[in-house]
């Protein structure tokens, strides 16, 4: 189940170049309760990913540029977007490089219809939460930073 914020729901960006695979994941993740981004290729991707984006779903084998090269420029972009691999090719390579990545998951498609939502739902309850850290950390530093502030300056 989704976790909004201000009443928003997360937004999922859904890469694949299956356009039947795609939709199809999209429209199981806006049934779950998800604001979608459908991208078909990680050239796509590269245009569309914007910072407020809770998680993203990438296919491995793409024409053009792979979603573990995605991956890695995904991480220079959006270094805090969880990014979950999936993919019909589950070799031990593929997974290794994926960790590498610093992926949130890593799924072999063809598994449970609910893996897919239930990995997404708990990418952006990890993101919602260390974004609400960093928040609280911001917070704390400002209080400190006014206590320990000699006498008479104003507070921030």
């Amino acid at each position: 189940m989704p976790t909004a914020s201000k009443g928003i729901p997360p937004h999922v960006l859904v890469v694949d170049d299956d356009r039947f695979v795609r939709r199809m994941r999209g429209k199981l993740l806006e049934e779950a309760g998800y604001r979608v981004t459908l991208a078909a290729n990680a050239l796509e991707v590269f245009e569309v990913v914007p910072p407020e984006m809770d998680a993203i779903m990438l296919d491995i084998m793409m024409p053009g540029v792979s979603g573990l090269d995605a991956l890695a420029r995904l991480r220079q972009r959006a270094p805090d977007v969880p990014i979950i691999i999936v993919t019909a090719f589950q070799t031990s390579q593929n997974a290794s490089a994926a960790l590498r990545g610093e992926t949130f998951d890593f799924i072999v498609k063809g598994m449970k219809p609910d893996l897919l939502p239930n990995s997404v739902a708990r990418a952006v309850g990890r993101r919602r939460l260390a974004l609400e850290n960093r928040r609280l950390m911001a917070e704390l530093r400002a209080r400190l930073t006014d206590a320990l502030a000699p006498p008479g300056t104003p507070p921030r």
